[in-house]
């Protein structure tokens, strides 16, 4: 039972970060007026670097705290899908609500879009290296016995 509710918490915060981290990038057309090209061009790139800065940090920190109270090598497969489906799912319904909030023209095109995307795979690379970094430096604290280099 504590197994499947490990699995669970790892799915709803893959989902819930990447629905955050799509409606986060999106929200810039939202706060900031594109028909001012100066206004545009000065604090676009700020915004970008700022997302791309904190994006892999918190993912990774995020999943890092949540692996090292997790077993991987006990559920690996389980784990690798719900990080596949949540980052893909997560993906698809953050780009999806961005753009009706947003609203625009062509909405089938993004429809299109967000379901043959493959930027969930950046998520979901991020987050399983996470767990497995965590999960490794869990078995090198259980099983050193104060020497140097070993697992």
């Amino acid at each position: 039972m504590e197994q499947n509710h490990s699995l669970l918490t790892i799915f709803l915060a893959i989902l819930i970060a990447s629905i955050v981290i799509d409606v986060f990038r999106g929200s810039f057309f939202m706060f900031f007026d594109t028909s001012n090209i100066q206004l545009y061009s000065t604090y676009y790139p700020i915004f970008v670097l700022v997302s791309i800065l904190i994006h892999p940090f918190l993912i990774f920190i995020l999943f890092y705290k949540l692996g090292k109270r997790f077993d991987l090598k006990v559920n690996l497969k389980p784990s690798i899908i719900r990080l596949l489906l949540g980052s893909y799912l997560g993906h698809f319904l953050g780009t999806n609500l961005i753009y009706l909030i947003i609203g625009g023209e062509n909405y089938l095109s993004t429809l299109v879009g967000s379901i043959i995307s493959t930027s969930f795979l950046a998520t979901f690379f991020l987050s399983f290296s996470a767990l497995a970094i965590a999960y490794l430096t869990n078995n090198i604290d259980e099983t050193d016995d104060g020497k140097k280099g070993g697992f």
